[in-house]
């Protein structure tokens, strides 16, 4: 193996590229663990205010993990679920990739007139 000389500037070129490469790696290295990190802040979300919705919302984290979804479901629910439902979703939230958030009913102000299709959708209007 041959070893040529290298002036100043030559070696100098060198380390400047060689800097440049390595400040390219740590940019790319942040870019990536931000893009994972950001995976993070994403997520599927649905209301649940009736034990009767219970079925919905477990066939749509079913749905969601059969399609490999890399983001959870927050399933956000008022008082007005029963216990027992809240019971039944917290049993399939880690095989399902649930998180539960308890929430205040949002409701209009009473001056404010809604029409509904059905009564049923009083509560999520």
């Amino acid at each position: 193996m041959t070893h040529l000389p290298l002036d100043f500037k030559s070696v100098t070129t060198l380390k400047q590229a060689n800097k440049k490469h390595k400040d390219n790696l740590v940019a790319y290295k942040h870019s990536i663990m931000s893009t994972a990190s950001q995976k993070n802040n994403f997520a599927y979300t649905t209301l649940i205010t009736k034990p009767s919705y219970l079925a919905g919302v477990i066939i749509l984290a079913y749905t969601l993990r059969k399609h490999n979804s890399q983001y959870p479901l927050v399933v956000l629910y008022t008082d007005a679920l029963t216990e027992d439902s809240v019971t039944a979703l917290q049993n399939e939230s880690e095989k399902l990739n649930l998180v539960l958030k308890k929430t205040e009913a949002l409701l209009p102000r009473s001056d404010v007139k809604i029409t509904l299709i059905a009564e049923r959708f009083g509560d999520t209007w």
